[in-house]
C-alpha cells in the first residue's frame, strides 16, 4: 500500500511539473510570436511581466500589495505610460485585472516626437497583453465605458484621453482581442490595424522569426532598439551605436548593453550614455555593458532617464 501511494504521489508530481512546463512553453510561444510581429513593424520593442508592471502603477494596487512590492524607479514605466494611462481612464481596477489575467505585456513604438515644450516624447504605440491560461479577458471585465465598432471585420473598442503636458491633442485608443490569446491596445489606427492583420495571419503563426530578439534566460523586463546608421549620432549623442538593450532579470538585476559598429576600439565610444552610476565593460568586440542599480537615488534616476531617452522615451523638464 505504501509503495502504491508513493508511486501515485510521484506520478502526480510529474503531472504537475509537466503542466507547469507546458504552460511556460505556451506563454513563451505566445510572447515570441507577438514580439516577432512587433519587431517587423516598430523601431523599439519592450516587454514587462505584469507583476513588475503593476509596481509602476501603485495607485491601482491595494496597500498590502504596495508594502510587499516596493515601488520601482519611475523611469521604468515610460514605455508603458500609454497603456497605464489609457486603461486607467476606463476604471481603477483595470491594472489589477491586467496583472491577474495576463502574464506580460509587449509594446512596439516608433515615430518618436519631442514634446511641445516640457513633457514626454510622443510616439505611435501598440501594446500586446499575453493572456494567462484560464485568464479572463480584460475587455469583458473593464471596457463597459468604451464604445465598440467593426474595423476591417474585427470588433474594436475605442475611447479618448484629453491632451496632456507636451501633447496638445486628444489621444484616441483602440483595443481588441485576438484568438483568446492576446489583448491589443494602440494609439494609431493604421498601425493597430496592421497588428491585428499580422497576429491573425497564418504566415505569422510560427514562433519568432530571425528579425526578433529576446534575451536568454528568465527576464521580467527588457527593451531593444535597432538604430540605423544615419540616426546613430542623434540618439543622445552616442557614436557608432547600432543596437541598444536594457534588461532586468528574474533576480531584479539590470544592465544596459550597447552594440557599436566599431569592433576594434578598446575604449568607451564617445557619448556612451555616461553618468556617475554607469561604468561600462567591454564584453566582446563592439559590445559594451554597464549595470544599473534599481534604486531611487538621484544619480540612478538621472542615469535611467538618460537610458530611456536613448530608446525613444525621452522626457523634457
Amino acid at each position: 500500500m505504501t509503495n502504491r501511494l508513493t508511486h501515485l504521489l510521484a506520478l502526480a508530481a510529474i503531472a504537475l511539473c509537466s503542466s507547469g512546463y507546458l504552460r511556460a512553453e505556451a506563454d513563451a510561444d505566445a510572447r515570441s510570436r507577438a514580439a516577432s510581429v512587433l519587431f517587423q513593424q516598430f523601431e523599439t520593442v519592450a516587454y514587462s511581466s505584469t507583476e513588475l508592471l503593476a509596481r509602476f502603477d501603485y495607485e491601482g494596487l491595494n496597500k498590502p500589495s504596495i508594502e510587499s512590492a516596493p515601488i520601482l524607479p519611475v523611469a521604468l514605466r515610460l514605455p508603458f505610460v500609454g497603456l497605464i494611462g489609457g486603461l486607467r481612464i476606463l476604471g481603477r481596477n483595470t491594472m489589477a485585472d491586467l496583472r491577474q489575467n495576463y502574464t506580460g505585456v509587449l509594446v512596439g513604438a516608433k515615430g518618436f516626437t519631442p514634446p511641445d515644450g516640457i513633457g514626454m516624447a510622443s510616439s505611435q504605440e501598440c501594446y500586446i497583453g499575453i493572456l494567462r491560461p484560464n485568464g479572463r479577458s480584460i475587455i469583458k471585465a473593464d471596457f463597459g465605458n468604451a464604445k465598440y465598432e467593426s474595423i476591417d471585420g474585427s470588433r474594436v473598442w475605442t475611447w479618448s484621453a484629453p491632451p496632456y503636458e507636451g501633447y496638445p491633442w486628444p489621444t484616441t485608443f483602440y483595443a481588441a482581442e485576438i484568438a483568446n490569446a492576446y489583448f491589443i491596445l494602440g494609439n494609431d489606427l493604421a498601425e493597430f490595424g496592421e497588428m491585428i492583420r499580422s497576429l491573425t495571419s497564418e504566415h505569422n503563426k510560427s514562433r519568432a522569426n530571425a528579425g526578433s530578439w529576446e534575451p536568454d534566460g528568465v527576464n521580467t523586463y527588457w527593451i531593444y532598439r535597432s538604430i540605423r546608421g544615419s540616426e546613430a549620432m542623434h540618439i543622445d549623442g552616442i557614436s557608432n551605436a547600432v543596437v541598444l538593450k536594457f534588461i532586468i532579470d528574474s533576480a531584479m538585476q539590470s544592465n544596459i548593453e550597447i552594440d557599436t559598429s566599431n569592433k576594434v576600439s578598446k575604449t568607451n565610444p564617445a557619448g556612451l550614455l555616461s553618468s556617475e552610476t554607469l561604468h561600462y565593460e567591454l564584453k566582446e568586440a563592439g559590445r559594451w555593458q554597464a549595470s544599473i542599480p534599481l534604486s531611487r537615488d538621484p544619480a540612478t534616476v538621472t542615469a535611467l532617464f538618460r537610458v530611456f531617452s536613448a530608446f525613444g522615451f525621452g522626457v523634457v523638464l
